[in-house]
């Protein structure tokens, strides 16, 4: 109403002064925050099955697939190996679908005084439906969902977070209009119920990227400070790089920039940054163990990326 009394009628400005509104409310609660990065989808290297099944449903709102009787899409998990893009997948949602996109902290959820944290989460989801139709992200569900609550909040004594992890699966369940994005690094801390189908509309895997989107990470973060050269060796670069990261090649490019920029403020070299390759040891490589157990105990759902060499119709739409 006060959107329509500034500007007579519900044009690009009313809408523009209706999401300032909501920021601001949203601004006032404290276990969530809004998220004004604007990430473009193809700003994101690989996963290109799980774009394509997001931008599948990105009209899934309008009034147009109401009146058709489509359903509208509850929400998504990406589960996986960290720094692979599954945040950074979760913060490109809302600018693809040009929605408020709302981060929930459970960790502000979990209060010391009695009632508090149950209140919380339910003052919450009450103010994401509020805004809606919007993009609600929690990042890292495992930490604070982990076996019905009991993972890191220690607040399994009082019941407290069984309590909160109960409201939430009714609430993932009946409510319509919030878009939820949840990640997790280890889907096996996550409890069973989590997982069941109509919790989620579909579970994603993200896996280290194969060699062609290594190339297309490469050539993302040089572009954006135009960094690439004719003499950058992409393919060299992504063969160099087995095993790797999307957030470990984005370290190694940023650390060219600084050596580059030390040696007088030239451009990068090729030289540059093999050299800043062969001073990073991979996550990979580290933590072998750890990675064993990602990739063959958290392979739920569908691959987000296709394979390197699909076979078949089906291409990517690899289930675990």
């Amino acid at each position: 109403n006060l959107a329509i009394a500034e500007t007579g009628g519900m044009g690009e400005e009313a809408v523009r002064k209706v999401m300032e509104h909501k920021k601001e409310v949203i601004r006032g609660m404290g276990a969530l925050e809004y998220i004004d990065d604007e990430i473009p989808l193809d700003q994101i290297g690989g996963l290109d099955v799980l774009k394509d099944w997001l931008m599948l449903r990105k009209d899934s709102y309008s009034a147009a697939a109401v009146e058709r009787g489509l359903s509208s899409p509850k929400g998504v998990l990406m589960v996986g190996l960290p720094g692979c893009g599954k945040s950074l997948t979760a913060k490109a949602v809302g600018s693809a679908w040009k929605r408020p996109l709302i981060r929930l902290d459970l960790g502000s959820v979990f209060q010391g005084q009695v009632g508090s944290s149950e209140k919380n989460i339910r003052n919450a989801l009450r103010l994401a439906e509020a805004v809606s139709p919007c993009v609600l992200w929690i990042d890292e569900i495992e930490k604070g969902m982990a076996g019905g609550g009991t993972g890191g909040s220690g607040n399994l004594d009082s019941g407290v977070g069984k309590r909160v992890f109960g409201t939430i699966l009714t609430w993932m369940q009946e409510q319509e209009g919030v878009f939820l994005v949840a990640t997790a690094n280890n889907v096996l801390e996550l409890d069973a119920a989590l997982l069941r189908k109509g919790r989620f509309d579909e579970i994603f895997f993200v896996g280290y990227p194969r060699k062609d989107v290594r190339e297309q990470i490469f050539r993302i973060h040089l572009l954006k400070n135009d960094e690439l050269t004719p003499d950058i060796n992409l393919a060299g670069l992504a063969d160099r790089t087995d095993g790797w990261s999307g957030a470990e090649i984005e370290a190694a490019v940023r650390e060219a920039q600084f050596y580059a920029f030390a040696d007088g403020n030239r451009d990068i070299t090729q030289d540059d940054l093999y050299h800043c390759i062969s001073q990073i040891t991979p996550q990979s490589e580290s933590m072998d163990k750890l990675q064993d157990m990602i990739e063959e105990g958290t392979r739920v759902g569908i691959d987000a990326s296709s394979p390197e060499v699909p076979s078949g119709p089906s291409g990517g739409q690899r289930r675990f």
